[in-house]
């Protein structure tokens, strides 16, 4: 029985944000496990890249170009993955945004755009999603969250909120959902190798201070999250709804 629990063939997985970073990872993952993906993100150009590579591999994807903080690019998003593929098995809600200022230098609308991309659009993508999965009876939603919705952090307070909200969010979503065979968990990564987290690796003051951090003594690449989100959507973990599985070389630890 072991492999076949992280079996994903015959499964439809869309992932938001999947032009590139963790959510990139992902879909190129879940593919060689065996999933169709659809792909959503503003990048067209970074979408269709990967939706070369995935078709390369004898998977189906295409790509829906979205803004998943606005409700009717969520609701077209859904609609597009059930009329191309007839179903949707795996949500996994990875578009993210941040922006690195103390409180006192962001601006209303700066905070509001974060809470926009990482949270708004978790609930909206998820919504949306939702009913269908809930009208199949079937489903695994994994939403990218982040240790810093567990704990906070320098210059990093509105993205530690939105994230904070994701994890709440997936609690209640779980809870509501379950009785339909949908789960609903939070990936929750540490410091990752990503274009988003580029001024943070790319200055060696600052990674000395994460690896200090870090009790594996060093950041995580994006790779290493694609096991993590495949145990989340495969039956391996059809028990599981409503956790916060912490992938972070051990900084929440301390």
């Amino acid at each position: 029985m072991g492999p076949r629990l992280f079996d994903l063939t015959g499964r439809i997985a869309v992932i938001t944000g999947a032009a590139s970073g963790i959510p990139k990872a992902m879909a190129l993952g879940f593919a060689k496990a065996g999933a169709d993906v659809v792909l959503a993100d503003l990048d067209a150009k970074g979408m269709d890249a990967v939706a070369a590579s995935l078709t390369e591999q004898g998977r189906r994807a295409i790509a829906v170009p979205t803004d998943v903080s606005n409700e009717e690019h969520a609701a077209r998003l859904a609609g597009e993955a059930v009329r191309v593929f007839g179903k949707i098995d795996v949500l996994v809600n990875g578009a993210g945004f941040r922006v690195r200022k103390p409180v006192l230098e962001t601006s209303r609308r700066e905070f509001e755009r974060v809470l926009e991309v990482n949270l708004t659009a978790t609930f909206l993508c998820s919504k949306h999603v939702g009913k269908v999965m809930v009208e199949q009876e079937r489903g695994s939603i994994i939403n990218i969250a982040s240790i810093h919705g567990h704990v906070a952090g320098t210059s990093n307070a509105e993205y530690a909120a939105a994230k904070g909200g994701v994890v709440l969010l997936t609690r209640g979503m779980a809870i509501e959902w379950a009785p339909f065979n949908v789960r609903v968990n939070a990936l929750c990564p540490g410091v990752t190798r990503t274009p988003g987290t580029r001024t943070a690796w790319e200055n060696p003051e600052r990674l000395a201070e994460i690896v200090a951090k870090t009790p594996m003594k060093r950041i995580a690449e994006p790779d290493e999250m694609v096991g993590p989100a495949i145990f989340l959507a495969s039956d391996a973990s059809s028990f599981v709804t409503g956790s916060s599985l912490i992938v972070d070389g051990g900084w929440t630890a301390w």
